[in-house]
């Protein structure tokens, strides 16, 4: 498990890990790698700086309506991402948009899927 120190005050999301700017999300949506699943859509891509594993956030408000659903599966990527920190390359950012499935899943299922889909970033970034 990570350090205190890793995540931030608290256990926060720090802005070292995240995609802040729209030409870092727009960078992403360019060039990527995309895995699906019936939960979420994961976009990866690979940059050159060298800096920490960066995760961009996409839950839209025209697929879950509700704004407590929304903050939900906000969460739960967020926390699946912290404890899924041994991602092999450093370079890397990652844009998860939630589907409108997400609603009807469990927290369980939720976590399931998204951290199905960030071993298959190990996956890949093994091969690559």
């Amino acid at each position: 498990m990570p350090e205190q120190s890793q995540l931030g005050a608290g256990g926060s999301f720090p802005k070292s890990k995240r995609l802040l700017r729209t030409d870092e999300y727009s960078a992403v949506f360019n060039r990527h790698l995309r895995k699906y699943d019936k939960n979420f859509r994961l976009l990866i891509h690979k940059r050159r700086d060298g800096k920490p594993v960066r995760l961009g956030i996409i839950v839209s408000k025209r697929s879950i309506r509700q704004s407590t659903d929304r903050n939900l599966v906000k969460r739960q990527i967020r926390e699946c991402f912290r404890t899924n920190q041994d991602l092999p390359q450093k370079n890397l950012d990652l844009v998860v948009i939630a589907n409108k499935e997400c609603v009807q899943a469990s927290k369980a299922e939720l976590r399931e899927s998204l951290n199905e889909l960030f071993s298959d970033v190990r996956r890949i970034c093994r091969w690559r």
